[in-house]
């Protein structure tokens, strides 16, 4: 059986949808979505053109949908990866290494490249083996938005 054929390009607008059901495939919040909702996700159509505009947004195309997706900004000299996912089901086909060696590439001498880290474990040895070095936990943290008090004011006279 043969592999079907995999295209890393550069994102385009239509992609958004593609790119949102890879971000809900793994559990990325949306905007409005809940107690953890909020917009640094592919969800929102609001970051990925703010990722378009000042990084590098690329799609990983297989079978004519988007089967992931990955990103980098520059941080000063540096190159931070934010984004780096892949439709559930094709887990562990290469997708997520052949999106990361477009985006990071090899001969591509950037002063340092970093990320801030998944909550998947299984995205630490790709991590390692594109040469980053983990330094510390980053730990994930939430709150609820706390409610307004009520006025328990009698009414005025």
């Amino acid at each position: 059986m043969t592999q079907p054929s995999l295209i890393v390009r550069a994102a385009r607008p239509g992609d958004g949808p593609g790119i949102a059901g890879v971000a809900r495939g793994n559990a990325q919040p949306g905007p409005r979505s809940g107690p953890q909702s909020g917009p640094q996700s592919g969800v929102d159509g609001g970051y990925l053109g703010r990722l378009r505009g000042r990084g590098r947004l690329l799609v990983a195309e297989q079978d004519g949908g988007v089967a992931g997706y990955g990103a980098t900004v520059g941080v000063g000299a540096a190159s931070m990866l934010t984004d780096l996912f892949v439709d559930p089901v094709r887990h562990g086909t290469g997708i997520g290494r052949a999106l990361l060696a477009a985006l990071w590439p090899a001969e591509d001498r950037e002063p340092a490249r970093f990320t801030f880290a998944s909550h998947d474990p299984r995205a630490m040895p790709l991590y390692v083996r594109a040469g980053l070095i983990p330094y510390w936990p980053l730990l994930y943290l939430q709150a609820r938005r706390p409610r307004r008090p009520r006025c328990r004011c009698a009414p005025s006279a």
